[in-house]
């Protein structure tokens, strides 16, 4: 496969910076659109067996990867960085203890996370984490939980390695692999009889499988990046203090979408019980449809951003930035509208009669999906060129402004106040900030026409 795919690169696409981007956004799509298959089968295969109760669950386990996303410190983040930046101005020896140090540290958090997990998992009361739970569904969601534990840690260090691949403009690769793994997570459900369809056995093969596709590289990773090299204390220390300082301030950025964006599902079943949080995953899940494709044409943009600024390629930049926002916009918008007009057929091809979604709240998930696609290609470009300032200001304010909002709302309107409250705060912490106090400071050198002579 590897031979394979440096042959796609080489003989078709030549290997340039805008060739890479293409190739590994269209491999993105393919696995993302192979994952998409696996969880909308997940919808249908399991609401009927399942029940609205241990659905709204599942729905809520699987998405508590988003939630620990923090976990990391940062790391992940600043390893794009670091590796796009050492490739650029060839430094392999800094570049080999700089990756020991980042996977060493991502396998300690892990572990030490999944042992919090796991405790947390059997001692904690589940019946009042997830309300109206009925209480013969307690030990079974126990499991679920213990099997997302396990899995999370052995995750973390991988997607570790999955970013690292990101900052070599590699990480087609990683797609492919997760692909393949999606096809079997596909397959294992269908073919599995509906009475073994069980969440723990749901969340092993539906976050479980994929989430172990860079482990398939990690003999070819320690082969060309660290063969031969032998770890110095001193020296893994160091890197450790500066991935954890370059990591900081993503760090916050992570934990600022986790509390604007990533909270809502347990803030929706703590408040409103499973079946809502279920509600509200499904819908989230269907809009998807536009956030995650689109964001993953924006996601090699991140390395070859910063690749453009290491050597001094303003007019990349320029013209980038311009055509990934214009675009991503114009595509979300269309997308969402689409979604939004054909609900009742998807939802109905989707679901059949067992489910039943607010028009409303459709409408209110299409608007936030057009701005949370658009704000993302902004975010490739402000973390490619390293500019978090203004990030950790508008997401600082977001989360201040949007937990107790949402807190309200969700009262007062259930799921669909949750998302209004999102919308507003998104507009007023995030859109006018970056449209006026931040304009300048963020866009000045990019959207200044090149002087000629």
């Amino acid at each position: 496969m590897f031979r394979l795919m440096r042959s796609l690169r080489v003989r078709l696409l030549g290997g340039e910076r805008r060739s890479v981007i293409v190739l590994t956004a269209g491999a993105g799509l393919i696995s993302k659109f192979i994952g998409f298959a696996m969880l909308f089968a997940v919808v249908p295969l399991t609401l009927p067996h399942l029940g609205a109760e241990r659905f709204g669950v599942l729905m809520t386990i699987l998405g508590y990867g988003a939630l620990f996303s923090f976990v990391d410190l940062g790391i992940g983040s600043a390893l794009i960085r670091e590796t796009a930046r050492s490739k650029a101005i060839d430094e392999p020896g800094r570049l080999a203890e700089m990756l020991f140090s980042g996977i060493a540290m991502l396998f300690a958090l892990g572990l030490v996370f999944s042992l919090g997990l796991l405790f947390a998992a059997r001692q904690l009361p589940v019946d009042k984490v997830f309300l109206r739970l009925p209480t013969q569904y307690v030990e079974e969601t126990r499991d679920a939980l213990t099997v997302f534990a396990l899995l999370f840690g052995v995750a973390l260090p991988l997607q570790g390695l999955q970013k690292i691949y990101q900052g070599f403009q590699q990480a087609y690769l990683t797609h492919t692999a997760s692909a393949v793994l999606s096809i079997a997570a596909l397959a294992a459900l269908y073919l599995l009889p509906a009475e073994s369809l069980t969440m723990p056995v749901i969340v092993a093969c539906a976050y479980g499988l994929p989430t172990l596709a860079p482990l398939f590289f990690l003999p070819r990773f320690w082969a060309q990046r660290l063969s031969g090299y032998w770890p110095c204390w001193t020296s893994t220390f160091k890197h450790a203090r500066q991935l954890l300082r370059a990591g900081s301030l993503y760090l916050m950025l992570q934990l600022g979408y986790v509390l604007g964006w990533s909270v809502d599902a347990s803030l929706s079943s703590a408040m409103l019980g499973a079946s809502s949080a279920g509600l509200l995953a499904v819908v989230q899940r269907l809009f998807q449809l536009v956030t995650v494709p689109l964001g993953l044409l924006n996601a090699p943009l991140w390395p070859a951003y910063s690749d453009a600024a290491a050597r001094g390629d303003r007019a990349f930049l320029r013209a980038t930035l311009r055509k990934s926002m214009l675009y991503t916009l114009v595509l979300a918008a269309l997308a969402s509208a689409t979604l939004v007009v054909f609900q009742a057929e998807i939802i109905d091809l989707w679901f059949g009669k067992q489910l039943l979604i607010p028009t409303a709240l459709i409408v209110l998930a299409a608007v936030m999906a057009t701005l949370e696609a658009t704000g993302n290609s902004l975010a490739m470009y402000l973390n490619g060129l390293h500019v978090l300032k203004p990030q950790l200001i508008v997401a600082g304010s977001f989360v201040l402004i949007s937990i107790p909002l949402k807190y309200s709302l969700i009262r007062l309107y259930g799921v669909e106040g949750l998302i209004a409250s999102t919308i507003f705060c998104y507009t007023l912490c995030v859109v006018v900030p970056y449209a006026t106090l931040f304009r300048r400071q963020v866009f000045s050198d990019v959207l200044k026409e090149p002087s000629h002579g």
